[in-house]
């Protein structure tokens, strides 16, 4: 692997099982099921710098949105819409992932890609790679508990000359706001419509529609959030064997856009982007 230029894009020379001895192709890859937020850039990069010979093993995720363009394209080569780089995990010689360690140290966010939710063979460090974005969720909570990198500020009020990024944001009032190293409570969802990011509040009702479920985290929509699964989502989440009405009163976490529905809302991209505490 050579030393990383940037945090974009992180460059391997592969050899193929049946290339001839000495041949190969050089591919570039991403970090799969994590962003970097800004701000961070300058530490991850740095980071890379200094750990990329660590890595041991190499992970390609499939990717079908990069897929369904090529597909769309009529060849095998990527359009001009299409991201060039392939997902993947990076497990290094301690057998960690480098996402986790990113993530443990509050440089990087969880970010499930495309289909994380559905069911994919793929050895991650002898983790599936659901069981890995547990693992990295986990990670993330920790960090996020005890205030590392990018969670350090994560509920301040900023002056208004000098804005703040903040990722973490509670559901409502009602919510158990977590605090940040100066004593500050996260921001509320309903302060950030069009920001991304983690929203988290207590289960209050949950309404099921023929083509929609609804969870509801207080008793007024107009102000209250509201998460949105769509048909293929509660199809999903009923053949797992879960119901919607026993994650009441339960603590939730989704990560997404947040909406304005006549009320803050988000649709996650996939069930990997939500997560239902357990007692």
């Amino acid at each position: 692997m050579a030393k990383p230029e940037d945090i974009d894009s992180l460059n391997v020379k592969i050899r193929g099982q049946n290339q001839p001895a000495g041949e190969v192709t050089a591919m570039t890859f991403r970090l799969a099921d994590i962003a970097v937020v800004p701000g961070q850039e300058g530490a991850v990069l740095a980071y890379l710098q200094q750990h990329f010979r660590d890595i041991s093993t190499l992970v390609p995720l499939p990717d079908p949105i990069v897929g369904k363009r090529r597909k769309a394209a009529g060849n095998d080569k990527n359009d001009a819409g299409a991201d060039p780089r392939q997902p993947a995990y990076f497990v290094l010689r301690d057998g960690e992932l480098l996402q986790q360690k990113l993530v443990a140290a509050g440089l990087a966010m969880v970010l499930p890609g495309g289909q994380a939710d559905q069911p994919m063979r793929i050895d991650v460090a002898g983790l599936t790679r659901q069981m890995a974005i547990t693992a990295l969720t986990n990670t993330e909570a920790h960090a996020r508990q005890n205030h590392k990198g990018m969670w350090a500020g994560a509920g301040q009020v900023a002056a208004q000359s000098k804005p703040e990024a903040r990722y973490f944001y509670a559901a409502n009032h009602d919510a158990a706001l977590p605090e940040n190293a100066a004593g500050d409570a996260a921001p509320l969802a309903l302060d950030a419509i069009g920001a991304y990011g983690v929203i988290g509040g207590v289960l209050r009702s949950v309404e099921i529609q023929q083509y929609r479920a609804y969870l509801n985290f207080g008793q007024d929509w107009r102000r209250d959030f509201t998460v949105a699964f769509d048909r293929d989502q509660m199809a999903d989440i009923a053949a797992s064997g879960f119901g919607l009405s026993a994650w009441v009163g339960h603590r939730v976490l989704v990560r997404g856009v947040i909406e304005n529905r006549g009320g803050p809302y988000v649709a996650p991209q996939n069930l990997a982007s939500l997560c239902v505490e357990r007692e």
